[in-house]
């Protein structure tokens, strides 16, 4: 461990003692879609439960990689948009291809296959 490391490692060790830490699961549920459908009000509903299966299926292989596990699965903060949107494609595939894709590449730096099958698998035509 370098010098800032360990000065890291020390503010983690008294942060823990001192706050409570809980994990907090991705929610891609009824709630969700609820949010989702009131932002994207012309979007089929049947096109918000497919980005939600995708964004699963995604987190599952995230969760299931051993290099990587459920901690690093994407939350649905990426994407819940705040306002009223005009089409939810457009959007869903500017957050994949301006947040979600950058994150993956960081996860898998080394396995740039992985990270094109799953962008090409959230972003597949509806």
């Amino acid at each position: 461990m370098n010098t800032a490391d360990r000065s890291l490692a020390l503010v983690d060790f008294a942060l823990r003692r001192r706050f409570a830490f809980f994990e907090l699961e991705p929610q891609f549920n009824n709630a969700w879609k609820a949010h989702l459908r009131d932002r994207f009000r012309t979007a089929p509903a049947t096109h918000i439960d497919e980005i939600a299966r995708r964004v699963t299926a995604m987190n599952d292989q995230i969760a299931a990689d051993p290099s990587l596990g459920k901690s690093f699965r994407i939350g649905n903060s990426y994407f819940t948009p705040e306002v009223e949107a005009s089409e939810l494609w457009p959007w869903f595939e500017t957050v994949v291809e301006t947040s979600v894709a950058s994150q993956l590449s960081g996860y898998w730096h080394d396995g740039s296959d992985a990270v094109e099958r799953t962008i090409q698998h959230l972003l597949a035509e509806l």
